[in-house]
């Protein structure tokens, strides 16, 4: 298929689209049920009250696509190892959908319904935002990111509590009361401008500029607070004796 293909007010089903050529397509009130899309070129799609169920889409190109919008969704599809950067995700719900070892690098799911739905592998600078002055909030609940390695991975609006965290400690910093965290980690810093600590400092002042008061957990990978291990390792025995003040 070449070109823009316009697709309008129907249902697809059973249908097997493995290693298809389909970019540009345009989807208007189309159901998908029970498709396959598997290593299929999707690059460029674009839908409007889109239904997706019991789909597949592994190893499919899904770059600059615009699924996500509001009123879109997606229940028991799986996007494991697809390429979604660029994708707008604004508004659409997501659930008991896979999205293990998916580029989701620099994707933000701005409020987006998030339920039963698993990350897995390498994540670089996903955001994952409730967009309260947009027409849904958007929401996480039984979210699987124990098998995740999150690298400079942001929510904002959202609480963890419901968040399945990555299982490996030892890349991952984890603390409880966060906001306090934050704010008395860097007042320990405060005069501190040396070599081991600018990485540290720099990632918490981030955090500072947007804090969310109403998050208790705080969530951090190695990488983003020190260069080498004597800097992470610092960070990690600040950062967690200033939880146990924070919990006193």
């Amino acid at each position: 298929m070449h070109g823009l293909v316009d697709i309008r007010d129907t249902s697809l089903e059973n249908l097997d689209f493995s290693e298809a050529q389909l970019d540009h397509l345009r989807l208007h009130g189309v159901a998908l049920r029970n498709c396959l899309f598997d290593g299929a070129k999707c690059r460029d799609w674009r839908g409007w009250q889109l239904s997706v169920q019991d789909c597949s889409f592994v190893h499919a190109d899904l770059r600059d696509t615009a699924l996500g919008t509001w009123g879109n969704s997606y229940r028991g599809v799986e996007f494991r190892g697809a390429d979604l950067r660029g994708t707008s995700c604004r508004g659409a719900t997501f659930i008991s959908c896979d999205f293990s070892d998916a580029r989701l690098d620099k994707v933000e799911f701005v409020g987006c319904q998030l339920v039963d739905t698993r990350f897995a592998g390498r994540l670089s600078e996903v955001s994952f935002v409730a967009a309260t002055d947009q027409p849904e909030h958007g929401s996480m609940e039984n979210i699987d990111f124990t098998d995740a390695s999150l690298r400079w991975v942001t929510f904002r609006g959202l609480p963890l509590s419901t968040v399945r965290l990555p299982e490996n400690r030892e890349e991952h910093i984890v603390v409880r009361h966060y906001p306090c965290v934050v704010r008395q980690a860097l007042a320990r810093l405060e005069g501190r401008y040396d070599a081991e600590t600018r990485k540290l400092r720099s990632r918490l002042q981030a955090d500072a500029s947007q804090l969310d008061e109403s998050r208790d957990i705080g969530l951090w990978h190695r990488d983003e607070l020190g260069s080498n291990p004597s800097e992470q390792r610092y960070a990690r025995e600040l950062l967690q004796d200033v939880e146990a003040a924070c919990s006193a």
